[in-house]
């Protein structure tokens, strides 16, 4: 059960990513996907995967605009 929470939020990132374009809000991508992969509200509103996504997505974007 602790690693099937890894792989789902694994797969948040992946749809996440899917999901991207320009327009988007990332915190709104990122909410959507976790409602399409986790039924439970406390496992869609967990900061720690959220937030790593997000920081991710600022670092890489700031790499890429180039730092």
């Amino acid at each position: 059960m602790f690693q099937n929470s890894y792989n789902k939020y694994g797969l948040t990132v992946l749809k996440s990513f899917q999901n991207y374009n320009d327009s988007s809000s990332l915190v709104g991508i990122w909410t959507r996907s976790a409602k399409e992969v986790f039924p439970t509200k406390s496992s869609q509103e967990k900061a720690c995967p959220k937030s790593t996504f997000l920081g991710l997505c600022a670092f890489f974007s700031n790499l890429k605009n180039g730092f």
